[in-house]
Order: structure tokens, then C-alpha cells, then sequence
């Protein structure tokens, strides 16, 4: 389980800071925010419109202890999940956390 944990860490800082830094320019900064005590992994976007500072959560994403991942957030149109499978996740291991629970047996991916 452990080895899952360091394997996964790695490759959702590695998607994400690569998402971050393919996107970040001067108008937009996109930030990845990887606490890896507590298994949770974002990416912001935060800008200036006008003079309206706006801020929003690009991806969510959460390692829970029995080393699924979880996929809070995802405000993009990319099928983030097909990514990670390609660089090793199984589906198995990814729980889709927006849908409600009892719609999670028929997306294909894990359940909890």
C-alpha cells in the first residue's frame, strides 16, 4: 500500500505541475498545491479581470489511506482520468468523489 501511496503522489504532482506550468503566462497564474501529509492535490488559477481578482479551483484531487484517488474537482473539459490511467493508475484505484454515491457503480471506476 505504501508503495501504491509514493507511486501515485508522484504521478499526480507530475500531471499537475506539468498541466500548471503549460498554462501559466503573464495574465494567468496556475499553482499547484500538493500537501502530501494529508494527500491532497490541487491546481488554482488565479488572475486579474479588470480589476476583479478572481480566483478558482482547477483540479482537486485526494489519496485516501487505502491508496484510491479520489477526483473532487475537475473544471476543465479534459478527461483527467484517462491521462492517469495512462501513466499508471488503474481504475480500479480512482473514485470519481463528484458523483454521488450511489451513481458511482455505473461510471466504470471505483466506488470507494
Amino acid at each position: 500500500m505504501a508503495r501504491k501511496l509514493i507511486q501515485y503522489r508522484k504521478i499526480l504532482c507530475d500531471y499537475l505541475n506539468e498541466y500548471a506550468q503549460k498554462r501559466t503566462s503573464k495574465e494567468r497564474v496556475y499553482q499547484v498545491i500538493a500537501d502530501t501529509k494529508n494527500n491532497h492535490y490541487q491546481v488554482l488559477n488565479m488572475y486579474w479581470e479588470k480589476d476583479t481578482f478572481r480566483y478558482m479551483i482547477i483540479f482537486h484531487f485526494e489519496i485516501k489511506p487505502d491508496a484510491k484517488v479520489w477526483l473532487w474537482v475537475n473544471n476543465t473539459d479534459i478527461l483527467v482520468t484517462e491521462d492517469l490511467i495512462e501513466l499508471g493508475i488503474p481504475k480500479k484505484d480512482i473514485v470519481l468523489g463528484f458523483h454521488a454515491p450511489e451513481v458511482r457503480a455505473y461510471t466504470g471506476y471505483a466506488v470507494a
